[in-house]
């Protein structure tokens, strides 16, 4: 049997840790890590590991729904410690490479490293047009509580287009024993090119909108679904907060342009004038005359 790997301690801070949970599928009573997304992914978390500790507390026999409340319950940091899965032996070469473990070409996570939708590089879709492919529709890994949908814009008026969907809704909430409660979402791939997307978010909303395509046709409800918006302009500066360089010219709102070292230091503002004195005090009234003095 191959030696167990050593266990690791992974911290998260404030944000969300979007750790999916599965119960120990050869039945040892605990839970393990199925798929990690946010910072969890970028931590690097071995899919598969068994969850050993939560914050220095033995969470070994757990299982996912318990140790889930446990974690939404825990303060930050969080303290996750893990022992990695022991790694399978090597398959022996193959004139077959997918038989012999090589993973799959088609990429599932269009995202950038903050979470966002990332859309492909022209070259990507360039590439996938010329192979009459204008959809891309992945399941894992997890993101968002309904299909995230990304359209790349054509590079020119009537260029190639590629519409991507990432349909892995599993971790919709993670309040929830099973980390999705009441979400659930269908994608449908209809004979004249476009798809139907409908379904609920967490909080039971109703989501229903149609994708075009990339074989055009009359305008549906999902046009803008996916698209990038443009960024807000930004406010003029004025001329002494305008800066160039050999590369580009930038706006510096914050900071005035530097002085010439050699230039004479301005002059000094006049002292403001001393305040006004104030009115002088009228003079106290006159004593009352004194009392007649009494008849005799």
């Amino acid at each position: 049997a191959a030696p167990a790997r050593a266990a690791a301690t992974f911290t998260f801070g404030a944000g969300p840790m979007r750790v999916l949970l599965e119960d120990d599928p050869e039945g040892g009573g605990g839970s393990v890590v199925a798929a990690a997304e946010g910072e969890a992914h970028e931590q690097v978390i071995p899919p598969m590991s068994s969850v050993l500790e939560l914050n220095g507390a033995d969470v070994s026999q757990l299982r996912k729904g318990e140790l889930t409340r446990e974690m939404l319950a825990s303060k930050r940091p969080l303290f996750l410690t893990v022992r990695p899965p022991v790694g399978r032996p090597r398959k022996p070469p193959s004139d077959k490479p997918f038989e012999a473990g090589t993973p799959s070409v088609v990429l599932g996570r269009h995202l950038l490293k903050s979470g966002m939708p990332e859309p492909p590089p022209p070259s990507l879709v360039q590439s996938l047009a010329a192979s009459g492919i204008h959809r891309l529709v992945v399941g894992h890994t997890p993101h968002g509580n309904c299909p995230t949908v990304i359209k790349s814009e054509a590079a020119s008026e009537g260029g190639p287009s590629l519409e991507i969907l990432m349909c892995d809704t599993s971790c919709s909430d993670m309040r929830t024993p099973d980390n999705r409660g009441a979400a659930v979402s269908e994608v449908q791939l209809l004979p004249d090119g476009s798809a139907r997307v409908h379904g609920r978010l967490e909080d039971s909303s109703r989501l229903d909108y149609t994708l075009q395509g990339a074989g055009g046709g009359a305008p549906t409800d999902g046009d803008l679904v996916g698209r990038s918006c443009a960024p807000p302009p930004s406010p003029l500066p004025s001329p002494r907060h305008r800066h160039s360089d050999s590369s580009s010219d930038y706006s510096d709102l914050s900071l005035p342009r530097s002085a010439d070292p050699s230039a004479p230091p301005p002059p000094k503002p006049p002292p403001p004038p001393p305040p006004p004195l104030p009115p002088p005090r009228p003079p106290p009234p006159p004593p009352p005359p004194p009392p007649p003095p009494p008849p005799p």
